[in-house]
């Protein structure tokens, strides 16, 4: 015997309104909003550069006219001489803000911020709000060491970035 939603399924469309309603109520492709999508770095990676890069694991896309919150987790240690310089990279006409734990300066994606690396390495919380344009593309971690160090700088295995579509 089948069940009562195979059975459902198994019969026409008469009104031609399913397709609809599947798209409607459960998205087929893109974001879900309300529901967040969290990338974890599973490597340690580190950098000896001053060039501001985008992190490969610390990214992840977005939509044209959607609007999103986002928080990230980032553990950083290395050459305590050399401190971090982070910011985003995000699709041209991008606007919102973002800003870093306890400071109190909104930032706009064009900005960057530094950080000193303590001897036991250091946590950040970044987090903000994404306004997406008429452009859908990658929102992505950028970051490098703020001067040159005798050893490199690392952004550890378990850091994360967390995206929410909001509208």
């Amino acid at each position: 015997m089948a069940t009562l939603l195979e059975a459902h399924s198994a019969v026409p469309d008469p009104h031609g309104d399913r397709a609809y309603a599947d798209a409607r109520f459960i998205p087929i492709d893109g974001d879900v909003v309300n529901k967040s999508r969290t990338v974890d770095k599973s490597e340690d990676l580190s950098r000896q550069t001053t060039s501001l890069s985008d992190d490969p694991d610390l990214s992840q896309s977005i939509e044209a006219n959607a609007r999103y919150a986002f928080t990230t987790f980032l553990s950083v240690d290395g050459d305590t001489t050399a401190g971090i310089t982070f910011g985003f990279s995000v699709p041209e006409g991008v606007t919102g803000f973002w800003g870093q734990g306890s400071r109190n300066n909104r930032l706009a994606f064009s900005e960057t911020s530094t950080a000193i690396i303590s001897a036991s390495g250091i946590t950040l919380t970044l987090s903000g709000s994404i306004i997406v344009g008429e452009n859908s593309g990658s929102f992505s971690l950028r970051w490098a060491q703020t001067q040159t160090g005798s050893t490199p700088l690392f952004i550890r295995a378990g850091s994360w970035l967390r995206l929410m579509r909001t509208v």
